[in-house]
């Protein structure tokens, strides 16, 4: 699964992902559960590396979040 979408506010967090294939969209809940379990065990993965988060702002005034070589989004 590749990030799609993200956002973070205070008191919120979202963070939408896309199937690797437009077929592997899961449609039972035991599907939905196990991708649910799937990402539950690469965001404790993630967790467990204790990467260092840090931000900048762009040209454009926004904050860019950064967790290491992972992820970074506005």
């Amino acid at each position: 699964m590749d990030l799609a979408a993200n956002s973070h506010f205070p008191g919120q967090a979202r963070i939408e992902f896309t199937a690797p294939h437009p077929d592997a969209r899961p449609d039972t809940s035991e599907d939905r559960e196990e991708v649910t379990e799937t990402m539950r065990a690469e965001v404790a993965k993630a967790i467990a590396q204790d990467l260092p988060a840090t931000s900048e702002n762009d040209t454009q005034g926004l904050r860019i979040a950064h967790l290491e070589a992972l992820h970074a989004a506005p």
